[in-house]
């Protein structure tokens, strides 16, 4: 319907979404986003809230592995 010129109400959605949620609902959020297909960029909305995103997934896994000392390697965009 072309209401939203750009992306620019989704990021600022999660954005302020992250001081409230934990890391799971705010993933959920953005699939939740995908899913209604109304983005017109969602590569965009993600590379500029996957810090958001993302914030918790080493603290998760450090303690669903019991490694307090494990790192993941992230490699970006290859």
């Amino acid at each position: 319907m072309g209401l939203l010129a750009d992306d620019k109400d989704f990021i600022d959605a999660i954005i302020e979404s992250s001081d409230l949620t934990l890391g799971n609902q705010l993933r959920r959020l953005f699939v939740t986003l995908l899913l209604m297909n109304t983005m017109s960029r969602p590569d965009e909305v993600w590379n500029k809230t996957w810090k958001l995103l993302s914030d918790d997934i080493l603290y998760q896994k450090r303690k669903e592995f019991v490694l307090p000392g494990i790192n993941l390697l992230f490699l970006g965009n290859l």
